[in-house]
């Protein structure tokens, strides 16, 4: 054999090898596979009056199995659509731990919802005004609906400090690599 051979086939085991490694870790569901169930959790704490107040917890499972989703999935909305996220016994909300879910479209990354405790912010490529302003959306976890987000308005430039001040753990590389195209 001789050594353009040898290298041919060195490159061709990593890229095997390496393509076999990361499907074991982000496996694949299509997004109406999942389904979420609302799940009661007394709280601790009283409310005004008195009466203990109850939170919810939504849990995604597999429609088939009704088994939550555990690990890193590639979740298919349509064909030009997808998101990664990692579930924690179907669980979006990871104690004392940012999780973000990286929303793409058409091969570009879109949208970032950070969770953290009971808030979840997004950051969207539909939310940018003009090109030096972004607007951030904050949530309640139990409310799921865009339009009942709070607005703050970030310039581009202090995203990236505005989001390391709520959330400590968060990587600089995933806003950076969101801000990129701006």
């Amino acid at each position: 054999m001789n050594k353009v051979m040898k290298i041919y086939i060195l490159i061709l085991s990593i890229v095997f090898t390496h393509n076999t490694l990361y499907s074991q870790f982000l496996k694949k569901i299509d997004s109406k596979d999942i389904e979420v169930i609302k799940e009661s959790i007394p709280s601790k704490e009283t409310g005004s009056r008195g009466y203990s107040t109850i939170e919810y917890n939504y849990i995604r499972v597999h429609k088939v199995t009704k088994k939550p989703l555990r690990g890193r999935y590639k979740v298919i909305i349509d064909k030009d659509e997808f998101y990664i996220a990692y579930f924690k016994k179907g669980n979006l909300v990871i104690k004392d731990k940012v999780n973000m879910v990286k929303y793409y479209r058409k091969d570009i990354l879109w949208k970032f919802y950070f969770y953290f405790k009971d808030n979840y912010i997004l950051l969207s490529k539909s939310n940018i005004d003009n090109d030096d302003i972004i607007r951030i959306q904050t949530f309640k976890n139990e409310d799921f609906d865009e339009k009942n987000a709070v607005n703050m308005y970030v310039s581009k430039n202090g995203v990236t400090e505005f989001l390391k001040t709520i959330m400590p753990t968060i990587k600089e590389k995933d806003i950076k690599e969101f801000l990129k195209d701006f």
